[in-house]
This record gives C-alpha cells, sequence and structure tokens, in this order.
C-alpha cells in the first residue's frame, strides 16, 4: 500500500502520471530476490567486460558501423525513461527535506512502503543492466572507449544490485541524482547522434554535473559512516554506507581526472598547436 506524500504540490506532481505497473508491483519479492540474487550481477560485469575486449578485437578487421539513427533512438528512450524516473523519484525527495530535513533524507528510510517509489528504484536497478548497451555501439562504431566508461557502467551495476534489497535511506537521493544527470545527458548524446550542433559549453556543463553528482554521494556517504560510528539512527548498514564512500570517490577521481583532461589540459595543448603552426594536432 502506498504511503501519500506530505507535501500537496509533491502529490500533484507525481499525479501527472501513473501505472498500473507500480500498483500492481510486489516490491517484497523483488527486495527478497535482489537481496538474495545480486552476485548475478557480478556475472554480468565479467560477461560485459569480456564482450567488450573481444568486441574490439573483432572490430579490428572490419569496417566501423554507421549506426547514428539507432544510437538516438537508444539515447532518446534512456532519456525519456530517465525523465520519467526524475518525476516520481525528486518530489519525494524534496518533500522529506522540505517536511523533515536533511538528516531524515539520507536517514530514514520512509520510502520503504510506498510502491511506486520502490517501483522506480527496481526499475534504475535494471537500467544499469540495460546501460551496458552504450559500449555496444562505442565499439561496433570503433570509438576511443575510455576507463571512465566501463569502470563507471560495471561498478555502478554492481553496487545497485549489491545495495537494493538493504532499502538504504540514502538511496532516495542516488537515485534521484542519477536520474535528472541522465535525462539531460542522454539527450544530448541523441542529439549529438543526430548530427544537431550542439554548444560545447553543454557538454562541459554535463560533465559538471556529473562531478557535483559524485562529490555530493560522497559526502552523504561520509556523513552516515560518521553517524553510524557515533551511534546515531541511520536506516543503513556501515557496509553499505562504506562501499558507497569508496565507490563515489573512485567515480569523483575519475570524472574530475577526465575533465581536466577533456576541457583544460587538451584546450592548452591546442593553444600550443596553433602558435606552431602545427595543422595536424589543430584538426584532430
Amino acid at each position: 500500500m502506498s504511503i501519500a506524500y506530505h507535501c500537496k504540490w509533491a502529490n500533484r506532481l507525481s499525479a501527472l502520471f501513473t501505472f498500473s505497473a507500480e500498483e500492481k508491483f510486489d516490491y517484497r519479492f523483488h527486495r527478497k530476490w535482489l537481496d538474495s540474487y545480486w552476485y548475478i550481477s557480478v556475472l554480468i560485469a565479467i560477461v560485459y567486460v569480456c564482450c567488450i575486449f573481444l568486441g574490439q578485437e573483432w572490430m579490428k578487421r572490419r569496417k566501423a558501423f554507421n549506426l547514428r539513427k539507432p544510437l538516438a533512438v537508444w539515447n532518446a528512450s534512456l532519456a525519456a525513461f530517465s525523465m520519467c524516473g526524475t518525476i516520481r523519484m525528486v518530489p519525494e525527495l524534496l518533500c522529506v527535506i522540505i517536511t523533515k530535513g536533511f538528516f531524515a533524507s539520507i536517514c530514514n528510510n520512509s520510502y520503504v512502503n510506498d510502491v511506486r517509489i520502490q517501483f522506480w528504484l527496481w526499475l534504475f536497478t535494471w537500467s544499469k543492466v540495460v546501460e551496458l548497451g552504450d559500449t555496444i555501439f562505442i565499439v561496433l562504431r570503433k570509438q576511443k572507449l575510455i576507463a571512465l566508461h566501463w569502470i563507471h557502467h560495471t561498478l555502478t551495476l554492481i553496487s545497485c544490485f549489491y545495495v537494493f534489497g538493504e532499502m538504504a535511506a540514502s538511496a532516495r537521493w542516488f537515485a534521484s541524482m542519477n536520474y535528472v544527470v541522465h535525462s539531460y545527458m542522454y539527450a544530448y548524446y541523441s542529439l549529438k547522434a543526430l548530427q544537431i550542433r550542439v554548444p560545447r559549453c553543454i557538454s562541459m556543463v554535463i560533465t559538471c554535473s556529473q562531478i557535483a553528482q559524485m562529490i555530493t554521494g560522497l559526502f552523504i556517504n561520509y556523513l552516515t559512516s560518521r553517524m553510524k560510528i557515533n551511534g546515531t539512527p541511520c536506516q543503513i548498514s556501515m557496509e553499505t554506507s562504506r562501499i558507497g564512500f569508496s565507490l563515489y570517490l573512485i567515480f569523483s577521481c575519475l570524472f574530475l581526472n577526465f575533465f581536466i583532461g577533456t576541457y583544460i589540459s587538451r584546450p592548452m595543448t591546442l593553444k600550443i598547436s596553433v602558435t606552431s603552426g602545427s595543422k595536424s594536432i589543430l584538426d584532430s
């Protein structure tokens, strides 16, 4: 049975769309299933990584596929899905912050019996399997595959499967942030696939928002760890909090390194190339 939001505006926003699948969702069964079989994500991750390198080896002797239109549809579909998740998850998060405070939002899993939130957390978890498909397009189009891409996909997949059954209070934060960022990130990728010119500053904003997401996740996991150590009631296990802190620390470093290499170091290299008259480097 769903728990009503305490905010009228959140209820109205939540009512913008509703699915019968939400009402029929057996969240207790799915929580128990993922809690028992979370290790399946490890097997999926291993197959994923093997397919990446085998696929790249296979493509070495073949011409790159175009796949622009399928890629645009793929990204647009993920953007639409993320927007739906945003509409469902964010109002609950904001409502808890407004009515109960920030610390309640990271330590009180009041959403635990709300079938709507459970449904979208469950979809969020399985979407990490679907998002592995991003890499298929990179491999088949013979584009550069950076370590950040497949490491982030792999670790996020395993961590989501591992912690879903616990229903940690801070999960509302992590899912909401991810839904929001992916809403405009995949929309941007869809436009790029259609070769629609998008200002470079937009890609910088997306990367900055990803970094902000990782730093926020790092901070939240730090707070919950400290609260657990101090004996303050917080509905998250110490193990999950520490795993979350470690992952967000890794992601923060990877995304910061990507930002520096893409938007700070590279422009400097291009500037040197212009002054030295090196056309080949500039054109690249």
